[in-house]
């Protein structure tokens, strides 16, 4: 196939919803500074020039294929943790078998490692350590540094390549992601 899965990124509004989008704030928007949590899922829609779907439009559409569902982390863990519980609910209950829950929050991928063992969990990088100084020791840092079953890397990590894989433990699957929405999966 031409993927291995969808990938979208999803995170609580104020007013409890599950919004379907990549940025936490809106600080790449110019002359708006407010951030999805703080805002009600109306006022997402009125912000944004675009339509931002909600979690249950878009599981109806791909539930159907592997996923991997990032969670941007509220900065509440409670909150976090009640998303978890509902995704993983939500997702078994629709017969949704392959899937992976991924953040950039390792508190989100502990509770989920802790709480839900059989779901696959991934932990999303941008620099670490060994994207600056590429040693053994580094990559094995960054490997300790995380309870994830996949870790997923920026792009610009391939120069430690070889590093990377030579030092990747048995139970660890690699991927590198691009901002061209790409993703490469390393055996």
């Amino acid at each position: 196939p031409l993927f291995e899965f969808i990938e979208f990124d999803i995170q609580l509004t104020a007013d409890g919803k599950k919004a379907v989008i990549h940025q936490n704030n809106i600080f790449r928007i110019p002359k708006k500074f407010a951030k999805i949590s703080t805002m009600n899922y109306s006022e997402v829609q009125e912000t944004f020039e675009f339509y931002v779907p909600t979690y249950e439009e878009v599981i109806d559409i791909v539930k159907e294929k592997p996923l991997q569902i990032d969670i941007k982390s509220s900065k509440n863990l409670t909150n976090d943790q009640e998303l978890i519980d509902f995704l993983v609910s939500d997702l078994e209950e629709a017969g949704v078998e392959d899937y992976i829950i991924s953040s950039t929050s390792e508190d989100i991928v502990k509770y989920t490692e802790e709480t839900y063992p059989h779901v696959e969990t991934g932990r999303v990088f941008w620099v670490t350590q060994n994207s600056i100084f590429p040693t053994g020791n580094a990559v094995a840092k960054f490997y300790n540094s995380t309870a994830a079953d996949y870790v997923f890397i920026h792009g610009h990590n391939l120069r430690n390549y070889d590093l990377l894989m030579e030092n990747k433990p048995e139970d660890v699957k690699i991927a590198f992601w691009y901002f061209t929405d790409e993703i490469y999966l390393m055996s």
